[in-house]
């Protein structure tokens, strides 16, 4: 039972001054805080941007300007392929037949459109790719 008493002060304390850290810790109160009962979807409250006085004008960038990073041993404009190839299946899209390397897959087989995979279409298939 004695323990307990010597204990009890030492808790309050602690208590107190953890509460008195976390409010300087939240700033306390610098006139900026929210007060209960005030939205904070109020204008009049909430920081917001100020727009520009006048828009800046747009670049325009001639053609050419910026060239793809080709990778390593790849051709420009061209994906390396394989001599592999795979055939549709029901449900495949680019990304399912070659993950992240499915634009490769794309530009070597022509294809501008991934819904436009037919099944039992026969793909080349880019270096790296791995169909399941």
């Amino acid at each position: 039972m004695w323990r307990y008493a010597l204990v009890r002060p030492w808790l309050v304390t602690g208590f107190a001054a953890l509460a008195l850290a976390l409010a300087a810790a939240c700033g306390g109160d610098d006139g900026q805080s929210v007060s209960p009962g005030v939205s904070l979807t109020d204008p009049r409250r909430v920081a917001y941007a100020t727009p520009w006085p006048q828009p800046p004008e747009p670049i325009f960038l001639e053609e050419g300007a910026f060239k793809p990073l080709v990778p390593e041993g790849e051709q420009e404009g061209e994906a390396a392929a394989t001599g592999r190839t795979y055939i549709v299946q029901p449900g495949d899209s680019p990304y399912s037949i070659c993950g992240d390397l499915y634009p490769q897959l794309m530009e070597l087989n022509g294809i501008t459109d991934a819904r436009s995979l037919q099944v039992g279409q026969e793909l080349q298939l880019p270096e790296g790719c791995n169909p399941p």
